[in-house]
């Protein structure tokens, strides 16, 4: 049974619901009215299961299962992670790119090179046209390690055709000094080579100090505004520096290599073990 109202006089009339849908006279006024289905059908109501009833009390309490994420919220996460990959992938490719070696220092040289003129009088010669070409233009080669050096003389003696090998002598900051040559003419210019080895000449080392120093605090960003106070060499061709910055001063120790790259030009390369 159902309770409906007539819609004529208002009167709640109790009917059977297997009429649903069809003519029905009121006892009440005697009008004729039609009973439509939406107002007698019969409402099917499921009884919540346990389970449903204790996540609904669980949710009211605000704790059991959680709501699920929204997907405009993955989306932005996901959006995120690729802009933070993207941004540490550019990051890494900046360092590579950036990063000094001996190649991008500029000024670590022990190379040089000049045209080639005929050398008619033996070694002797070659002194002579190193005196001509060579020494004029070190200090216009930028790249050259003794660049800021007043070249004198050159001692060598022939070693194989077109290719000698001596002394060079030169000053620095007032002093007098002395390295190791190698005059290379088989090709179509004159190479001048330094052979320098620090860790058997620690004399060398102590000698171009400054320099070193000067490529350790291009690459190396933490000796910014450093000063060179002094230096001692050590084995192993270790410089130990006392430098200042602000008026604090500080001992590092510089490990210092020779690096040949793929033009085969060896550069010196400088590197900072330790400070305290």
């Amino acid at each position: 049974m159902k309770q409906v109202m007539c819609p004529h006089c208002m009167k709640k009339i109790l009917i059977d619901l297997k009429v649903q849908g069809k003519a029905w006279r009121c006892p009440g006024c005697s009008k004729v009215f039609l009973l439509p289905p939406e107002l007698v059908a019969a409402k099917k109501v499921t009884k919540p299961s346990p389970a449903v009833n204790s996540r609904k009390s669980s949710e009211a309490d605000g704790e059991g299962t959680s709501a699920p994420i929204d997907g405009y919220l993955v989306k932005k996460i996901v959006n995120l992670l690729l802009i933070l990959l993207l941004a540490g992938g550019a990051f890494l490719a900046y360092r590579h790119f950036t990063a000094v070696t001996p190649e991008s220092l500029g000024g670590n040289e022990l190379y040089a090179v000049t045209r080639k003129r005929l050398n008619r009088d033996g070694a002797g010669g070659i002194a002579e046209i190193a005196r001509q070409d060579f020494f004029p233009a070190v200090s216009i080669k930028k790249d050259f390690f003794y660049r800021d050096a007043v070249f004198q003389s050159i001692s060598v003696q022939k070693k194989d055709y077109d290719l000698y090998e001596g002394t060079a002598f030169f000053e620095r900051k007032g002093k007098k000094m002395s390295r190791p040559l190698l005059v290379d003419r088989r090709g179509s210019m004159s190479r001048y080579v330094f052979p320098v080895d620090y860790a058997a000449n620690p004399r060398h080392l102590e000698e171009d100090a400054d320099l070193i120093f000067a490529l350790a605090r291009s690459i190396d960003k933490n000796l910014e505004g450093c000063e060179l106070k002094s230096a001692k060499a050590e084995q192993d061709a270790v410089l130990t520096c006392t430098i200042t910055k602000g008026g604090t001063s500080q001992t590092i120790r510089l490990k210092v290599e020779k690096h040949k790259g793929s033009d085969n030009i060896e550069r010196v390369w400088v590197k900072v073990e330790s400070a305290r």
